[in-house]
């Protein structure tokens, strides 16, 4: 019964409900309740229930790990693994999220044969194959490069660094994200990415500064302030957690029956990576006396607690690199591909020339299986947990390239801005519904490709629209909504004309809205200075 209710319509208390409205608010109610039936007998009782969905792989994964009686070492370990409230500080300002990013290239050209490429379950993978810090940290001094590459080697390394003269190297993706910058002078910028740069100051883990040295150039680099920790594969607990959760989904998935099984292990393996990057220091929102307050944070204070908690099982640091090492599997991708590199979002790229890079997807694939099997035998646990056999008796291999599918057309305008065209039209653009917004395009401008050339700067979605049928649609497909806290009171006619007499302390309004898709002038002007300097003879681009 998806999407038969019209939530538009103006409805109070007293509105006369249809069979079909209350056949549809019955079902929500009893679904509601066979899930909540289905947690208690899961989690024994209602109050043990967690209150987000993080909650429950964080009562799994610590029921697995210290809560285990024989588990000294894991509880000795955690309790080794401190934070100081420079490290904190230096972790938070160092965490970086997935890398999403189009090529200036091919930004706002319609690209023909593009193939898209995933990698499978790759936070997970990254959590299970690499090593992470496994000590507090500890501030040294570095003297030049050759000292902290040495170091690099040995330890995970976190660092304050700034570049003079720094400019790209690699000319089709910037890596450098502005936002992350604590000084920046002189700067060049490709939609967010430094192009280059006088002077620019962040802070970063050893994997980003490995990055950054494939990528730019530089005159000359200061090290300000250097953290070391000791470099391990994470606790075999926690790991044997992750690889459970990868072995139940891919067996689960197809199989009749046990979709909420399956979706239930899907949803733990994609937040063992949340809960490893959840801030130990956050600010107390609190209700007391019928008031809500904001009790900021108090890092000491937090850190202190965090410290001391016999609950923990995590280190935060282990987030920070955790998304450090997903860039870099996605970057050995992006660095191969070169100019045939389109578009890459957090764990997939979209690229032209398949059949040109199929050698990079094989050896990506077979050194990656090498990288799970080694720390798979350092914890001795069986390397089947990594190839688990799906519902059709398949191989499904941990962390490897996956091919996506052929896309007769795709065009991007920028980072979670594109669109392309298998057999249908896809979008997605932050901001607008895909399956509203893709209707609308299809309504206005009729033909493919014309839906595609008109998929560039100043591209509006107005709230709603009229279709062919007369029927009022919306195109953006999302609502505004404004919180109103004063008290408001009144008559109001319900959409059968039924009148109520309302009095609400607060209340929220939700109205369909409209969206421009604007592109910054600075982006547009850098892409065409980019078309102009490399005339690319590639058939696969309409400019």
């Amino acid at each position: 019964m998806v999407g038969d209710l019209d939530y538009s319509l103006v409805r109070s208390p007293l509105t006369k409900m249809s069979e079909k409205e209350l056949t549809y608010l019955l079902n929500d109610t009893l679904v509601v309740m066979a899930y909540i039936k289905e947690l208690e007998e899961k989690e024994t009782s209602l109050i043990y229930i967690p209150l987000t969905s993080t909650g429950f792989v964080r009562n799994y994964c610590r029921k697995h790990t210290i809560s285990v009686k024989e588990n000294y070492a894991y509880r000795g370990l955690i309790k080794r693994l401190k934070l100081r409230s420079e490290t904190y500080l230096s972790l938070c300002q160092a965490f970086m999220g997935g890398f999403t990013h189009a090529s200036s290239f091919w930004s706002n050209g319609l690209c023909k044969d593009v193939y898209s490429y995933d990698l499978t379950s790759s936070y997970p993978t990254a959590l299970v194959a690499e090593k992470y810090p496994m000590s507090s940290g500890y501030t040294i001094k570095i003297n030049n490069e050759e000292e902290l590459e040495r170091l690099m080697s040995k330890y995970c390394v976190l660092m304050d660094i700034t570049f003079y003269g720094i400019e790209e190297s690699f000319i089709y993706e910037h890596y450098i994200s502005e936002s992350k910058c604590i000084e920046l002078e002189g700067k060049q910028v490709d939609n967010g990415r430094i192009v280059k740069a006088s002077m620019l100051r962040l802070l970063i883990t050893d994997i980003d500064y490995s990055l950054i040295k494939k990528t730019y150039s530089y005159d000359r680099v200061k090290i300000n302030n250097c953290i070391i920790f000791k470099k391990e594969y994470l606790p075999k607990e926690f790991v044997q957690c992750v690889l459970d959760f990868y072995v139940n989904k891919t067996t689960l998935k197809g199989i009749k029956g046990k979709e909420s099984d399956y979706m239930r292990f899907k949803n733990l393996l994609n937040a063992t990576y949340g809960m490893c990057c959840t801030n130990p220091c956050r600010d107390e929102i609190i209700f007391d006396g019928g008031e809500w307050s904001i009790k900021e944070k108090d890092i000491p204070t937090s850190l202190r607690n965090y410290n001391k908690s016999k609950s923990r099982f995590l280190f935060y640091a282990w987030g920070v690199w955790c998304t450090a090492y997903a860039r870099q599997n996605l970057w050995s991708a992006i660095l191969t591909l070169k100019q045939d590199y389109i578009y890459s979002d957090t764990d997939s790229v979209k690229i032209f020339n398949k059949d040109k890079y199929n050698y990079y997807f094989d050896d990506y694939n077979k050194k990656i299986e090498e990288k799970l099997v080694n720390a798979l035998n350092y914890h001795n646990l069986d390397t089947s947990l990594i190839k688990p056999l799906n519902d059709k008796g398949e191989i499904k291999l941990m962390g490897v390239w996956d091919y996506e599918g052929h896309y007769k057309y795709f065009k991007t305008l920028g980072a979670k801005r594109y669109m392309y065209y298998d057999n249908d039209l896809h979008i997605t653009i932050a901001g607008v519904n895909k399956r509203s917004g893709a209707k609308y395009l299809k309504w206005k401008y009729k033909d493919t490709l014309n839906i595609f050339k008109n998929f560039t700067n100043n591209l509006y979605f107005p709230a709603t629209y009229t279709d062919e049928n007369h029927i009022e649609q919306k195109a953006c497909g999302k609502l505004t909504h404004t919180y109103i806290d004063e008290e408001r009171k009144g008559v109001m006619l319900d959409y059968l004309g039924v009148p109520y007499e309302y009095d609400e302390l607060s209340s929220v309004h939700l109205e369909n809205t409209d969206y421009s898709l604007n592109m910054y002038q600075g982006y547009l002007d850098y892409i065409q200075g980019k078309w102009s300097n490399f005339l690319w003879q590639n058939r696969n681009i309409i400019r």
